[in-house]
């Protein structure tokens, strides 16, 4: 399966699952940059550990956040996994991908001087 096709397969899945309208298009835009930075349709089934890891090293030369970059790893995790679970790989490719320990941001609130 060409991985353009997997990708409204698995769009497809994510809707049925009731995922929210911003988890999709972040998942869809982390998956297109896979697609572009691949530069051809390939199969899905010769996308190898190996080849993620280059993606995910390359970081297409804009620095990012930390969070950024473990929700681009989710996508590709939760990709491929679906991919695997729905029988269209009999691999998984992503089960190597782990997130990066990021910085825990402190949560904003309200002070009596804002109110």
């Amino acid at each position: 399966m060409k991985l353009s096709t997997a990708i409204k397969r698995f769009d497809t899945q994510l809707r049925a699952d009731g995922k929210s309208e911003r988890t999709r298009q972040a998942y869809l835009r982390d998956l297109g940059k896979l697609k572009c930075w691949i530069k051809r349709d390939v199969d899905v089934s010769t996308i190898a550990p190996n080849t993620l890891a280059h993606f995910l090293a390359d970081g297409n030369g804009a620095p990012k956040s930390g969070l950024t970059v473990n929700r681009t790893k989710t996508a590709l995790r939760v990709f491929f996994r679906f991919l695997n679970d729905a029988g269209y790989l009999s691999d998984n490719p992503a089960r190597l991908i782990r997130s990066t320990p990021t910085d825990r941001r402190v949560p904003g609130y309200l002070s009596v001087a804002k109110l």
